[in-house]
């Protein structure tokens, strides 16, 4: 298992556009509902980082893993490797790994615009929907019916080491504070359940 403590992150600031598919248009009341889980891990419990532990290139290695997941559960899994990862945070995200600065993430919407027009690793990305993040049905037939979501977070310091900092005992916690960290994720395993009062 990869030690999270010092993980890369690298979501960027979220952007918008009217034009991006709503997934709430498409989900009509004819749609059976989610199942109360869905597990897309296919069994599969070691993904590898894809250089998010070196590069803030989440962003980027969430497709690859995107990837990883769909094809592990249609009959034959492909990783694609750190190097092509690298590559194309290169290419979509504007890292130049001779300038240090440069490793400061990507915007998803971005990333996903610049799949849908030209294949990752010779995968190609026909079509995407945002769910809204507020509304638990979407999120929940996002990841039965195709899946994953992708998502991005803001976390404080203090969430994300209590999330990745769990080894206490060898890891010191961080001083609480205004400062956020970003991060992108694919969700594929989830219970789909609400908690208690939650909508």
């Amino acid at each position: 298992m990869a030690d999270h403590s010092n993980m890369k992150l690298g979501r960027k600031a979220i952007r918008t556009d009217s034009r991006t598919l709503a997934l709430g248009d498409y989900l009509t009341s004819t749609l059976p509902p989610p199942p109360p889980s869905k597990d897309w891990t296919c069994g599969n419990t070691s993904w590898g980082m894809m250089a998010n532990d070196k590069l803030g290139d989440c962003t980027i290695a969430g497709i690859g893993h995107a990837i990883q997941v769909w094809s592990a559960c249609t009959g034959g899994e492909i990783t694609v490797a750190d190097s092509t990862v690298v590559s194309y945070y290169e290419t979509w995200d504007g890292y130049n790994p001779a300038d240090p600065t440069t490793d400061r993430g990507g915007i998803e919407l971005d990333v996903l615009n610049n799949w849908h027009k030209q294949p990752f690793d010779g995968h190609n990305l026909v079509a995407f929907a945002d769910p809204k993040y507020t509304n638990l049905l979407e999120i929940r037939q996002s990841i039965a019916l195709f899946g994953g979501v992708y998502i991005g977070m803001a976390l404080t310091i203090t969430r994300m080491c209590g999330m990745w900092c769990r080894k206490a005992a060898r890891t010191p916690r961080r001083a609480a504070g205004a400062a956020t960290a970003c991060s992108c994720r694919l969700t594929t395993r989830r219970a789909l359940r609400a908690s208690p009062g939650a909508g």
